[in-house]
């Protein structure tokens, strides 16, 4: 009996904007460092110095949101500008209770508190206002205001000196506990007829109460909804520097989200390779590019940036209160600035797809020029029809094979289906096998011997191994021995002629 080969189809393997292993491309030489100011500084000194300078040069007023006074030159500006030039000066710091203050910072501190308010500054304390700000002159028409992000990043958007003011006369009216003067040391006042429900424009605001469990509702909670109006709201472009892939799950959300529309370009810069495999491809296969460069977390969105104060993100929120900034003005300008030099500048950038055979180590070396594009182009996906030469019994035993192997690691494309066509070829009955048989029943007449009925199909043994023989050629026939095969573990043979 002569049975022809089966031949079968695979559904398709799917292989979608692939990430090899953990490709990095790798920029050769140093990165030049950002230059601090004039609008946005990353290092503590930097501000700090600004800050300063700033003070020496205040006409008018002085708002200063600070936990601890330690910076010796930053107290005596101020004590210069009180004592000496008769600028008001408003505080609000703390009382020295934080456990991040060692004892001879606290001595510092409290040393601080006494000669600036010998000087003629106001100071109150208070543990649940938590922005870190200056405002210089807020109300002239030439103000200074800087606010730190609580990442190291620190801006001076003289746009926001208003709502800046805002921010600080909620903090000092319902954040205040002890109040320092001239006069001496008091309750702080809480009028009753200050708005503590008023929105600042620009400047959304978290305020969580202290009391656990919360003796009253969350008096409001904007900031999240706010990021989520500043991301929608990107028509251009939207650009993030994160700290981490996995500090704000909400936040990745978004920008995935926001990937979708093609109009929109999306960048994320991260402070440093991350190993979180799945997320980068994540990233990847929304059409989201990754560059790896130092930096501070925020966002940019079509010219306008975004940070927080008071708290940083990922971390679990601070009771009290935290707020974000939108930077429409010079600062949001200068970080944009700054975020488009340090992509091109970038050490690393992620790269959807790579020659396995290339891979040596961690990194692969860019040899483009400069102006060349990074990430190669992705391509159509492809159809492959692979007609194998061998006898394959499922499509499972193909995945090993090495043709699957050279085509799904093809790095000529990025989108990839693979489609098996094979041969379904029976082995032949092998020569040792006995044919089994069912027995009659017991003989009634002495000396006879048992009836022998073939089974059917008809099965052969050797040893504890069992075949049966197909009978039948077609397609389902072929089908049912398979599946026969796979639940009673028998061999499915052909005749050995």
């Amino acid at each position: 009996m002569s049975i022809p080969p089966l031949t079968r189809v695979s559904e398709p393997f799917r292989y979608h904007e692939r990430v090899v292993g953990d490709v990095w491309l790798r920029r050769e030489g140093e990165v030049p460092a950002a230059p601090e100011g004039p609008h946005v500084f990353t290092q503590r000194a930097a501000w700090l110095n600004a800050w300063i300078a700033a003070i020496g040069s205040a006409q008018t007023t002085v708002h200063l949101a600070l936990p601890t006074l330690t910076h010796a030159a930053l107290v005596a500006a101020l004590v210069q500008a009180a004592k000496q030039r008769q600028v008001r000066v408003y505080i609000i710091t703390t009382e020295g209770q934080g456990p991040e203050l060692k004892p001879d910072e606290k001595k510092v501190h409290l040393a601080a508190l006494d000669s600036l308010a010998a000087a003629g500054a106001t100071l109150q304390s208070t543990t649940t206002f938590h922005p870190t700000m200056l405002l210089v002159d807020a109300a002239t028409p030439t103000p200074r205001a800087f606010l730190e992000s609580g990442e190291g990043l620190c801006v001076d958007e003289p746009t926001l000196a208003p709502n800046l003011q805002r921010l600080f006369a909620l903090g000092w009216w319902r954040h205040g506990v002890n109040r320092l003067s001239r006069a001496g040391a008091g309750k702080a006042e809480q009028p009753a007829t200050f708005p503590a429900q008023r929105v600042i424009a620009g400047v959304p605001i978290d305020v969580r109460p202290i009391v656990k469990p919360p003796a009253k509702p969350v008096a409001r909670l904007e900031v999240a909804d706010a990021r989520a109006a500043f991301i929608v709201g990107a028509k251009a472009e939207l650009w993030a520097t994160l700290a981490s892939l996995d500090a704000d799950p909400a936040l990745l959300a978004q920008l995935l989200e926001k990937a979708k529309d093609p109009a929109c370009d999306v960048r994320v810069l991260l402070s440093a390779r991350s190993t979180q495999v799945e997320t980068l491809r994540k990233l990847l296969a929304a059409g989201v590019k990754v560059r790896v460069a130092a930096g501070h977390p925020h966002l940019l969105a079509d010219g306008r940036a975004w940070i927080v104060g008071g708290h940083k993100y990922g971390r679990e929120p601070v009771n009290g209160l935290a707020c974000a900034a939108i930077l429409p003005g010079p600062a949001g300008a200068d970080l944009h600035a700054r975020f488009a030099q340090r992509w091109e500048t970038a050490e690393l950038t992620l790269a959807a797809q790579a020659k396995l055979g290339e891979i040596r180590t961690p990194y692969l070396a860019i040899t483009a020029p400069e102006a060349a594009t990074w990430l190669p182009a992705p391509v159509a996906k492809k159809h492959i029809v692979l007609a194998t030469p061998w006898t394959a019994n499922s499509a499972a035993d193909l995945t090993d094979s090495a043709a699957h192997r050279e085509a799904k690691d093809d790095p000529s494309c990025n989108a990839l289906e693979l489609t098996y066509a094979w041969q379904v070829i029976p082995p032949k009955l092998p020569a040792d096998a006995k044919e089994d048989f069912k027995l009659g029943p017991e003989p009634t007449v002495k000396g006879a011997e048992r009836t022998k009925t073939p089974y059917s199909p008809r099965r052969f043994l050797r040893g504890k191994e069992v075949f049966v023989l197909i009978d039948r050629t077609d397609p389902d026939r072929l089908a049912e021995f398979r599946a026969l095969e796979r639940q009673t573990k028998v061999r499915a043979v052909i005749a050995r002629d």
